[in-house]
This record gives C-alpha cells, structure tokens and sequence, in this order.
C-alpha cells in the first residue's frame, strides 16, 4: 500500500489513479476547479482511502465524484467540501463507499449522493440547496451525529434496504435555508 501526499494547491481534478493506496490532501492545501470534478476516482480503481483535511471546491460540477467500488472517503474537522451551482458535494456512485464526514459539505443541489451499499458516518454538516443526502440505491447505512439539511427535503430515499440511526446530538431537517449573505455553518 503506497500513500500519495497532496500539500500544494490544486486548480485541475485531483484523479485517484491507483488501487488499495492512501491518498491525502494536506490541511494546508485547496483543490479549486471550474466545471470539473474536485477529486474523481474512476471505476477502474478500488479499495482506496481518501482523507480530505483541506478544502475542496467546485463551480459548475460535482465536488468529490466515486466511481470506484469500495472507497473510503473521510472529511477532516475543518475540511469544507462544496460544490456551488447546481451540483453535489460527494457522488459516492461506486458500490460499498464508506463515507465518514467531520468537516462540511455544502453544495447548490446535492450534498451526498450515496450508491449502492454505501455507509454514511456523518459527524460534521451536509447542507444543500435542495437535498441534503440521496440514496437511490439498495443497502444504505446512515448515521448521523451531526447536521443533514436540504433547503426542500432533508434526505431523498428509493430503495430498501435503508438504514437510518439518527444518534444524539443528530438533526435531519428539510425546508432548511441558509442564512442571508452565506451558507450556516
């Protein structure tokens, strides 16, 4: 298992090119993009961990996309992760993503989209301008110690297999709106 370290500034996508490594962007570093992904890890790629301890931000296009299977993806305390317009934060698409949020993910749309077997561990804030988490496939785990919130519906689900555990200190909330000048943090 080898660890990539990413701790200069990024304007490009971050691509996760490998499987079964480390990769780590540094506290002290931002990715930056404009209608292209943040970080993006392909289908051909699994079993990787991704930790996230500095910014990710994205105009026009999903912040953090996962098309590999079984990706671990973790959100350092003050990490922010947001996609602004009309995109979403994290598209975990690969199946068995494990999710594990302590910083903020914000975005125009989306916050998390999570796919198939995926597992949320949500300790931080997920606030979107329309659905704070979205699972539209089988076997999803939620729980959540921290914010989701939507400006319409706090969570989108259409599948089985759901598992929700809202544990306390836990608040889930639709109709959420962010206050005038900026987003609630």
């Amino acid at each position: 298992m080898a660890t990539y370290t990413q701790n200069t500034d990024l304007n490009t996508t971050w691509n996760i090119t490998t499987s079964n490594d480390e990769w780590i962007l540094t506290k002290t570093a931002t990715i930056t993009t404009d209608g292209s992904y943040g970080v993006f890890v392909d289908e051909d790629y699994s079993l990787d961990t991704i930790r996230l301890f500095g910014d990710v931000s994205t105009s026009n296009e999903t912040a953090v996309r996962i098309d590999g299977d079984d990706i671990d993806l973790i959100i350092g305390k003050n990490a922010i992760i947001e996609a602004t317009t009309s995109n979403t934060g994290i598209a975990a698409f690969g199946d068995d993503a494990d999710i594990i949020n302590h910083g903020l993910v914000k975005s125009g749309s989306m916050g998390v989209v999570a796919g198939q077997g995926a597992t949320v561990n949500n300790y931080g804030k997920v606030i979107a301008g329309y659905n704070g988490l979205v699972a539209t496939n089988q076997d999803v785990a939620v729980n959540n110690s921290g914010l989701i919130a939507g400006d319409t519906n706090a969570m989108s689900i259409s599948n089985t297999g759901f598992v929700l555990v809202n544990l306390e200190g836990g608040v889930i909330r639709g109709g959420f709106r962010a206050k005038p000048g900026g987003w609630y943090r």
